[in-house]
């Protein structure tokens, strides 16, 4: 049993400085400005503000384009932007409904979305 414990310790330090390096990261990005870039073009693309906001990691395409009133086709255009330009949104699965998206960390760390839904 010592090496179960020992190896739960090591997995309890591991994961403890991965957090730290977390956070440092997230700091760091918060002090770059990108924040504050990205929001001012998400005010001038109003569909994929709205997509990001309907984001959960539940939902698939379908799902959003229907609780956002806008076609698949849009919302489709949206999630890619706001993954490939922005960094904001990752694919997390696929389920019988298509494609199901997640908010990103790069989205908690500058609060992009906290502040686009007040």
């Amino acid at each position: 049993m010592p090496e179960s414990t020992d190896l739960f310790n090591e997995v309890a330090i591991m994961r403890d400085e991965l957090e730290e390096q977390g956070a440092m990261l997230d700091a760091l990005v918060r002090s770059s400005g990108a924040g504050q870039e990205i929001l001012d073009r998400l005010s001038k693309d109003d569909s994929a503000a709205r997509v990001l906001l309907a984001v959960d990691g539940v939902r698939a395409q379908g799902d959003i384009a229907d609780d956002v009133g806008l076609s698949e086709a849009t919302v489709s255009r949206a999630l890619n932007r706001l993954a490939k330009d922005y960094g904001l949104v990752a694919i997390s699965h696929r389920n019988a409904s298509g494609k199901v998206y997640h908010r990103t960390r790069l989205d908690r760390a500058l609060h992009v979305s906290r502040k686009l839904g007040q």
